[in-house]
C-alpha cells in the first residue's frame, strides 16, 4: 500500500460525497507532525496562508530561507540540488522551494496525480510538485517559516557523526535519480 497515494485518494473521494459544497474545496497535503509544529509555534502564519488556499488551483508552501537552514546539513545540502533542477524544469527564474512536501490543490488535481504511475513510494517528493505545477491553471507560491525543522533538538550527535558520509552518499544517488527521470520523460 502506498500511503501517500491512499491519503490524496482519501480525501478526494470525501470531497465527492460532499459534491453540492465541492466547488471551492482544496486539499492540503502536509506531514501531521510539521503541521502540528506549525499550528504550535506560527499560528498566525498558518492562519493567513490557509486563508489564501481557495485563491488557486495550487498553492505550493515553500521554506522561508530561515525555515530551510533550520534542517539538518544533510537534508539542505540534497534538497538544495532538487530545488534548483525542479525550478530549471518548471522554468522559473527564481528557485522555489519544490521539496517543501507542502501543497493545495484542487480534488481535480489530486485525481490526475492518482493517474501517476510511481516506480518508488517515495518518489512523489519531487515529481508531484513538478506535475501540479504544470498541470495547474492559476498557482502560486507561498514562502513560510511554520515549514521549519520541526524536530531540531532530535538525534543531533548522531547527525553530525554521520553527517559528511551522507551528504556525499545523498548527492550521488539524487543526481543519479535526476538523470534517470530527465532521459526517462524527455522527448529525444
Amino acid at each position: 500500500m502506498n500511503i501517500y497515494r491512499n491519503a490524496i485518494k482519501v480525501a478526494v473521494d470525501e470531497i465527492e460525497k460532499i459534491k453540492a459544497e465541492n466547488r471551492n474545496k482544496k486539499l492540503f497535503y502536509i506531514d501531521f507532525d510539521r503541521l502540528m509544529h506549525w499550528c504550535k509555534n506560527f499560528p498566525e502564519e498558518l492562519s493567513h496562508v490557509m486563508s489564501h488556499l481557495n485563491e488557486k488551483d495550487l498553492t505550493l508552501f515553500g521554506r522561508s530561507k530561515r525555515a530551510f537552514n533550520s534542517h539538518a546539513s544533510t537534508q539542505k545540502e540534497t534538497e538544495i540540488i532538487i530545488n534548483e533542477i525542479g525550478s530549471k524544469i518548471l522554468g522559473l527564474s527564481n528557485t522555489y522551494d519544490i521539496i517543501s512536501v507542502c501543497w493545495g490543490f484542487t480534488p481535480e488535481l489530486g485525481k490526475k496525480l492518482l493517474t501517476v504511475k510511481n516506480t518508488t513510494r517515495t518518489g512523489f517528493y519531487g515529481t508531484w510538485p513538478l506535475l501540479l505545477w504544470k498541470w495547474a491553471s492559476s498557482k502560486e507560491y507561498i514562502e513560510t517559516d511554520g515549514l521549519e525543522w520541526e524536530t531540531p533538538d532530535r538525534y543531533v550527535k548522531d547527525i553530525q557523526e554521520i553527517e559528511s558520509l551522507l551528504i556525499s552518499l545523498i548527492i550521488i544517488l539524487v543526481y543519479i535519480g535526476l538523470m534517470v527521470y530527465l532521459i526517462h520523460t524527455s522527448d529525444v
